[in-house]
């Protein structure tokens, strides 16, 4: 579509919309068809994004109802979308497929729907338009509505009778509106809606405050402060003495049926080792898994989403396109958080400048209540459109169905990410009420432990922004704390290498589950709102980590004479075979078991390890399939783990133009350490620094971690950077950020506001996040570099200014770190036969708490402590710094 519009200030100016929408694939051979998909790796125009960029009004945007064949294995069905044209005038090009012929079924499946393109339907100015065509005139105030084919399916059971879909789609706008599952349709039922009415005056807006929180800045600095980050296998404590520089850590077993009892051990270990009572903590940090496991697992709670009527289906299209690396023949389109099935809509409609074009109906909102009380709902969701410019529908349909719903958690939008994208807002709201009730009572029984072990001081919980936020504040938005863990660590090997005069790293943390790769340039950890949670896009902000199924209990495999090596895993029960506790898998633990890397005993001694069940997984696994030794086939496991984190630091460095080999490897986590010098080999990176902790760094990083909030503005329309405007919306943001850390208690010396620009070229779906250079110039020239590097070009295309964002902060106290003593005799306390690929070598175990600052060595030596063991091979040498953190240097420092 292309024509004119007039802008605000009356100037007439071109447009020119291209967007493909989604239609219904066919039925496989044993599964149904995707409803609503394009091509691989081919988005959708985000809904909201039409109205913020371009002359058009979206009426309805939803899957057509019936449009797939019915068959034993139904068709997928086709999209609707419904646009009101608000410029001048536009000529509309187009091509629709399945008009004259809709896709016919296999072995007597009916047929699929057809696509269609009318103008003003339902009116005496309706015209249908022909399948391909262009020329076609559309004037302001005209309604062009686009349906798209659905698919064809495959047989008619015996029966001979057409065979709806099992899923449930029908409308759950009210209690008396719901059809029986007998009367289910195949695909979502369609609404038509009509054109909104005359605009109303725009209602005042409210403050739009990412969340609010809660906590006293003093605790910050309060002298003793524990952190205690729950992984999988083990949970990390560090108790510090912020005034003298003490640290005592400590690993405990983790309880997986209630975190809260390893979470309460670690804590009493820690402090008995330092002869403190509990009363004298005052602060509590904690890193958790509770909400990205709920989530990942699917076992969050049953959640309904009220929603504008006539975007229903935004959830079940998504961005309609299928993954880049999916075959188009097999993928499977994962089911949505909330179906169709529990999506309500209500009576409401607000412009994307935040003009209310149609009052909220609270008539409907009461509905819509009735309606969530026949479901068994255990949360809601509210996400409504253009909500991000005006929050002011969502707020009072909060207010109302909690009064109307006693008991049941309620978030909107607004509260977790006030942006614009309704699709991914609404995941994101959803995915926030999905965990709010689990993650609600695991923290209140969190905070009752403290109370019974005497513990007055407040709990912090960390974010996925790599700031820590208190309980209050996770209690209302506790997606914020999903991929927190790994944030964590990052934190603290920032602070580590900058107390040994490293800016430029790499952090490689692996787990026994996954490894989570962040590139920091500068000393500064970046954030992307591009993440993601499984399968589902998570805009909110986190630091900018690629994370992988490889780690200790990563499972290796051989599938049709393939050696394969996860993503599945052994987890914390039963665990890698050389833990004893019954696992059967052959595991990337039980790899570094065989070939000698690992001690005979871990944990300080508690913990030995089964070497014989170590070497019989990997032999009848691995070695007997593949013809091969046991030492030869955990060399194989090895080399394939290091192979696939070695793929993904290039993606974190080579693809967003970084050379690696001007990079420290930082490598932590229970794991990490046996495998960095490995990495850096691959990568041609010289220098690894390994942490004095590196199996507690998490924990380290949240005694380091800031608070942190973010306060974002999408403008009403993308367009040229004005500076005025932008200086005025920027100024509204830190006054909001001012306000949440006077709340927060954060004296003056300590605040800190960052301002950053979002910024695409015109057309383009995404943004690049740039630090705000004050000048159109300046901010402009520092996006087409970023978009250069990140991409390697830049175009001939306007720059569009999207949403404006101020990154707020309340620094803590730095750790006082003491400096490590000078060392003594670098000494053995045994030696370990281990298994290079040259050959088998006596290798010297040493303890790493003897070695004191200045000690130097040479590979192959293997250190081993509480928390992890470092592998230290051959050609490699290595130096305590004065921190505690071991430099390793390659012998010639050469790059391979």
């Amino acid at each position: 579509m292309r024509g004119n519009f007039r802008d605000e200030a009356g100037e007439l100016e071109r447009f020119l919309l291209a967007d493909g929408i989604g239609v219904g694939y066919g039925a496989r051979p044993a599964s149904d068809g995707i409803d609503a998909v394009y091509f691989v790796a081919q988005e959708n125009y985000p809904v909201e994004f039409l109205e913020v960029g371009y002359p058009v009004r979206l009426h309805h945007y939803g899957v057509v109802e019936d449009s797939g064949g019915a068959g034993q294995f139904r068709g997928g069905c086709g999209i609707i979308r419904e646009y009101e044209i608000m410029a001048e005038d536009a000529m509309l090009a187009g091509r629709i497929d399945s008009v004259k012929n809709p896709p016919w079924g296999i072995d007597g499946g009916m047929s699929g729907g057809s696509g269609r393109a009318i103008v003003n339907p339902g009116t005496d100015r309706e015209r249908v338009l022909a399948p391909l065509s262009d020329g076609n005139r559309l004037v302001r105030g005209d309604v062009l509505r686009m349906e798209t084919g659905g698919a064809a399916p495959t047989a008619i059971p015996s029966t001979g009778q057409p065979t709806a879909s099992s899923r449930t789609f029908w409308a759950a706008t009210s209690a008396a509106r719901q059809p029986s599952a007998s009367t289910a349709s195949s695909c979502p039922a369609t609404r038509w809606t009509s054109r909104p009415p005359q605009r109303h005056a725009r209602r005042a807006r409210p403050p739009v405050v990412s969340i609010a929180r809660s906590m006293s800045m003093s605790s910050l600095d309060s002298a003793l402060s524990i952190a205690v980050d729950i992984g999988i296998t083990f949970p990390d404590v560090s108790l510090l003495d912020r005034t003298t520089g003490q640290i005592w850590r400590a690993k405990t077993p983790s309880v997986p049926s209630d975190p809260s009892q390893a979470f309460l051990a670690g804590i009493r270990l820690a402090l008995a080792d330092a002869g403190a009572p509990a009363s004298a903590l005052g602060q509590v940090l904690h890193g958790t898994t509770v909400a990205t496991n709920m989530i990942l697992e699917g076992k969050g709670a049953r959640t309904a989403l009220v929603t504008t009527r006539g975007f229903r289906h935004v959830l079940e299209i998504g961005r309609q396109d299928i993954p880049r690396k999916a075959n188009l023949y097999t993928w499977v389109k994962p089911e949505r958080p909330v179906p169709a099935s529990r999506i309500v809509e209500i009576d409401e409609r607000v412009a994307a400048d935040g003009d209310v074009l149609s009052p909220l109906d609270e008539a409907s909102v009461f509905a819509a209540a009735e309606a969530i009380r026949a479901m068994d709902i255990e949360a809601v969701g509210i996400c409504l459109l253009h909500a991000f410019a005006n929050p002011a529908h969502e707020r009072r349909a909060a207010e109302i169905l909690r009064a109307e719903l006693p008991g049941i958690a309620v978030t909107i939008s607004t509260d977790v990410l006030p942006v614009v994208r309704k699709y991914e807002r609404s995941l994101t709201t959803v995915l926030n009420a999905t965990v709010m009730p689990g993650v609600t009572t695991y923290v209140g029984r969190l905070e009752q432990r403290l109370v019974d072990e005497k513990v007055s001081a407040p709990l912090l919980l960390m974010q996925s922004n790599g700031g820590v936020a208190g309980a209050a504040a996770i209690r209302q938005a506790p997606a914020l704390t999903a991929l927190s863990g790994p944030a964590a660590g990052v934190v603290g090997a920032r602070a580590i290498a900058a107390a040994c005069g490293i800016h430029d790293l790499i952090t490689v943390d692996i787990g026994s589950t996954s490894a989570d790769i962040c590139l920091i340039k500068d000393g500064k950890i970046g954030l992307t709102q591009n993440g993601k949670v499984g399968e589902w896009p998570f805009p909110l902000p986190m630091v900018d980590m690629v994370t992988i199924g490889a780690g200790g209990g990563s499972i290796a495999a051989v599938e049709e004479s393939t050696l394969t090596v996860g993503p599945r895993s052994a987890g914390a029960r039963p665990g890698p075979a050389a833990y004893g506790h019954g696992g059967l898998e052959a595991t990337v633990t039980d790899a570094h078991v065989v070939l000698g890397h690992l001690p005979s005993k871990l944990l300080g001694g508690r913990m030995g390890l089964d070497v014989a069940a170590a070497r019989s997984v990997i032999e009848t696994r691995v070695a007997s399939p593949l013809d091969l030794s046991v030492e030869a086939a955990a060399r194989g496991v090895l080399a394939i783990v290091d192979n696939h984190m070695v793929g993904t630091v290039r993606v974190v460095s080579v693809e967003r133009g970084h050379d690696p080999r001007q990079f420290t490897l930082v490598p932590f986590g229970g794991a990490g350490p046996l495998h960095g010098c490995a990495l850096a080999e691959l990568l041609g990176i010289s220098s690894v620094m390994i942490p004095p902790a590196p199996g507690i760094l998490c924990a380290d990083g949240l005694l380091a971690a800031d608070l942190k909030a973010e306060f974002s503005r999408t403008l009403p329309k993308a367009g040229a950077i004005d500076v005025k405007a932008a200086d005025a919306i920027f100024a509204e943001l830190e006054s909001q950020a001012e306000v949440w850390l006077t709340l927060e208690g954060v004296v003056e010396e300590k605040r800190g506001t960052h301002r950053v620009a979002l910024l695409r070229y015109h057309g383009q779906g995404g943004e690049i996040a740039i630090a705000w250079e004050g000048t159109r110039a300046a901010t402009e020239a520092a996006f087409a570099a970023e978009h250069r590097a990140l991409y390697g070009f830049i175009l001939d295309a306007a720059i569009e200014l999207v949403t404006l964002r101020v990154e707020a902060t309340g620094k803590t106290a730095e750790p006082l770190r003491t400096q490590l003593a000078a060392s003594g005799a670098f000494a053995a306390y045994d030696h370990a036969l281990v298994h290079f690929a040259s050959g088998a070598q006596d290798v010297p175990l040493v303890d790493r708490a003897a070695l004191g600052a200045g000690a130097r060595f040479e590979g192959p030596v293997i250190l081993t402590q509480l928390d992890t063991t470092t592998l230290v091979p051959g050609g490699w040498s290595g130096s305590v710094h004065e921190s505690g953190a071991i430099i390793l240097t390659r012998h010639d420092g050469a790059v391979q």
